[in-house]
């Protein structure tokens, strides 16, 4: 397969960005995708940046005008990407029961109602990233998707990659995480925001190597874009990088099930 599928985009539906959703379907034509399914950021909490910002209905009809608009040359998907959907899981699996989405991305930008930013700034990297990496197990642990999103995210708030003794020290989280994303047969994205200013995807290829070791191999690739012009960003060189690593192939996802697609 070609890479042809952005699994990871943001619209107007997403509380910071300001792009149609037809835009985004546009950018992805013109660089040659298949495929892209928008996951706009979601939370039940309160307290989380993102609450409030979805309406569900105008969501569905654009997204059902632009699979239409788009028929025979793009294939549109639309789902969901949940801020620390562990917390509140019984809610929703309860809301989701009842839309048809394709997909349910878990990520963690928060840890205590702090953002990751605020967590780097108050509590130095080396602890911020402890702290983050515990909140990212009790997600993998119970929360109800399909992927989970930029597994490393907090080095981005950190302004460069996770430094090798940061890495070591966090390495047993690190492969609890990854045991519970395999046993449940999980995806883990590979995110390409972060490519051009941290010079590696997320996760870095050192997590993704050892989740291949622990005999993960289900793999999503997303730009993460929230601006037409970052669609499909990144995606060649992140899926070079993960043959290189050893996966066989990308998962897309489609009516809340993981498709395999081999390289």
């Amino acid at each position: 397969m070609d890479v042809r599928a952005d699994s990871h985009l943001h619209s107007h539906h997403s509380f910071d960005s300001q792009a149609p959703l037809a835009d985004q379907c546009r950018a992805a034509l013109s660089r040659g995708l298949g495929e892209v399914c928008f996951t706009e950021h979601f939370s039940l909490d309160p307290l989380a940046p993102t609450y409030g910002h979805m309406d569900w209905a105008a969501y569905r009809r654009e997204f059902e005008a632009c699979r239409e608009a788009f028929e025979g040359r793009l294939a549109v998907y639309w789902g969901v990407e949940v801020c620390e959907p562990h917390l509140l899981a019984p809610a929703y699996a309860a809301l989701f029961s009842r839309l048809p989405l394709d997909g349910v991305l878990g990520s963690v930008h928060n840890v205590g109602h702090r953002k990751l930013r605020r967590l780097v700034q108050e509590e130095g990297p080396d602890r911020a990233a402890a702290l983050y990496f515990g909140e990212v197990l009790a997600m993998v642990e119970g929360g109800r998707m399909e992927v989970a999103a930029h597994l490393d995210l907090v080095k981005r708030y950190m302004g460069a990659p996770l430094a090798p003794a940061q890495l070591a020290a966090n390495r047993p989280v690190l492969e609890a995480i990854l045991r519970r994303v395999v046993q449940r047969g999980l995806a883990l994205e590979v995110n390409t925001s972060t490519l051009e200013k941290l010079g590696e995807p997320m996760p870095s290829p050192w997590i993704l190597r050892l989740y291949r070791q622990l005999g993960g191999w289900r793999i999503t690739l997303g730009s993460d874009a929230h601006q037409p012009e970052r669609v499909g960003q990144g995606l060649a060189a992140a899926a070079a990088l993960a043959r290189e690593l050893g996966f066989p192939g990308v998962c897309t996802c489609r009516g809340r099930q993981l498709v395999f697609h081999p390289f």
